[in-house]
């Protein structure tokens, strides 16, 4: 459903219909880490680096409402 890219790392997450996101590091063309909610997602974004978060903090909109910090 959506997907944002990473600017302090190679990594790009996804969120799909059946409520998995997926963060990918596409460089190496390789997977590193899934976790399913439930609800459909329907978008994401990477919270802007700081030096708490070191960029790796996203939030994932769901069709139900909910907002998921990750």
């Amino acid at each position: 459903m959506d997907m944002a890219i990473s600017d302090s790392y190679n990594l790009a997450v996804t969120c799909a219909e059946d409520g998995e996101v997926k963060v990918w590091d596409y460089c190496r063309k390789k997977f590193i880490f899934s976790k399913r909610f439930e609800g459909q997602a329907n978008c994401i974004d990477l919270l802007r680096r700081s030096e708490l978060n070191k960029g790796r903090v996203c939030g994932v909109g769901y069709e139900n409402g909910v907002v998921r910090i990750l």
